[in-house]
């Protein structure tokens, strides 16, 4: 299990400012998920590619969140310490539930984006939508939690931008659009 002093040095605060915040481990991973909630439905998250083509929407939803990400150093520690996983969550599994909720609501929100752009032939018959949600989830999470371990490696930014855009290039039925490079 991990503890409020490994979460703060993982945050890279202090305990005694953890605690200034959070009254503990439990009040914090509540926060977490509901803040990961209201950026979700800031972003959109709930009706992409509603209006006009899907495909796009969903590039510009993803894309968006590595911009975000890159820039916000907050997001990028409560994405660490939300990626410790059930290790770090110990007996908080109604917290665990809570976030497995939210992952599998983007999930969701991104196969109903995809399924939108089958409907409109936009989506390679080479893809279900369901596969093609879990790749893009996959991808998203993977590269901003290997950038999170080692900031170094890469650029989050371009390398993040352009891993996207080529596996939705992938996605699209009339293959990739032309990058300008």
């Amino acid at each position: 299990r991990t503890s409020v002093l490994d979460i703060a040095a993982g945050a890279g605060v202090t305990r005694g400012a953890f605690y200034h915040h959070f009254k503990d481990k439990q009040v914090l991973f509540e926060a977490l998920v509901a803040r990961s909630r209201v950026l979700a439905e800031e972003e959109g998250l709930d009706t992409l590619g509603e209006d006009g083509d899907a495909l796009d929407g969903l590039r510009a939803f993803c894309l968006g969140v590595f911009e975000f990400f890159a820039a916000d150093r907050s997001q990028q520690r409560m994405f660490g310490i939300v990626m410790q996983g059930r290790e770090a969550l110990g007996d908080l599994e109604a917290i665990a539930r809570q976030r497995r909720d939210e992952i599998c609501r983007t999930s969701l929100a991104y196969e109903r984006a995809l399924e939108r752009a089958r409907q409109a032939g936009r989506l390679s018959e080479s893809w279900t939508p369901r596969i093609a949600a879990t790749t893009l989830y996959s991808a998203m999470v993977g590269l901003a939690n290997q950038w999170l371990r080692d900031p170094e490696r890469f650029d989050i930014r371009p390398i993040g931008i352009d891993c996207i855009n080529q596996l939705l290039d992938a996605f699209e039925s009339n293959g990739p659009r032309p990058t300008g490079k």
